[in-house]
């Protein structure tokens, strides 16, 4: 009977040792994280498609640096996020013709890949499915402002859960952008209903069409600009999360409330 319980434990300790394995990153990318500053071309994100997809989708938006281009990808993302009958695998076709496009030089630093393994991927993707239901069930009438590039990991969850809302807009909003002074764009607005579309987005312009209210006096009653729900992955020491408070308060003489900032993981509590 020992010789049993042996022989099971050992068969045991062979599927975890198998399972942790499988667990880990392709050999390149662990490379790339440990010892090339986690910067990673094609070849790495091409790597991750299989298993770490969501991963590679992160990359792959975050090292288009075209506007235009980077519009088409989460635009073709949006179409396929809506389709009732959306699989995995329709994405992972997808991001592998995007990662064989990708010039071969092209490199993007993936440090977010170490949080990600720590916390685990699926881990993360039932936080964002969690946190776009809660901010649907807390305010329909928000509007979701995702920032890129790490909510793109969350993007699909949005996509999903607000599709069936009518006349739905969410914004995808990149802080880079935001802060150049000599940008005219900070990100796309996004169209879910009545048929996607997925536009560029000036700093200069309404969020629901033009400046009709000269930015006073809000006819809107501040609907999509101060009824807007900002959310991110993490909050560290709160610096991204004030410099776009800052933004939009000198854009659009509004403040953002605490409250309003959506995160998976506030950091910020645990140095409290």
């Amino acid at each position: 009977m020992g010789f049993f319980r042996w022989l099971r434990g050992g068969q045991e300790s062979q599927s975890t040792t198998e399972s942790f394995y499988r667990s880990l990153y392709p050999e390149s990318v662990r490379y790339a994280l440990a010892h090339n500053g986690a910067l990673m071309g094609p070849s790495e994100i091409a790597s991750l498609v299989d298993r770490f997809t969501y991963e590679a989708l992160y990359l792959i938006i975050k090292a288009i640096e075209d506007r235009e281009q980077k519009r088409q990808c989460i635009e073709a993302l949006t179409l396929l996020f809506v389709d009732p009958d959306y699989n995995i695998n329709a994405l992972k076709d997808l991001l592998c013709s995007w990662a064989k496009a990708m010039p071969v030089d092209v490199r993007v630093k993936g440090t977010k890949l170490a949080q990600l393994s720590r916390s685990g991927s699926s881990s993360w993707q039932e936080s964002f499915r969690g946190l776009a239901q809660s901010c649907y069930n807390e305010d329909k009438s928000a509007l979701p402002c995702l920032i890129a590039h790490t909510a793109i990991l969350g993007y699909q969850h949005f996509v999903q859960i607000y599709k069936d809302k009518p006349n739905t807009t969410l914004m995808v909003l990149f802080p880079e952008w935001m802060l150049d002074p000599d940008e005219e764009y900070m990100g796309f607005s996004v169209r879910l209903t009545p048929e996607v579309k997925v536009v560029s987005q000036k700093k200069d312009k309404c969020l629901v069409g033009a400046w009709a209210c000269g930015k006073h006096e809000c006819k809107f009653h501040h609907l999509y600009c101060g009824n807007s729900f900002f959310v991110d992955d993490t909050i560290h020491s709160g610096e991204t999360a004030g410099k776009i408070t800052s933004f939009w308060h000198s854009e659009y003489g509004l403040n953002i409330p605490d409250e309003r900032v959506k995160v998976i993981t506030d950091l910020r509590e645990k140095s409290q």
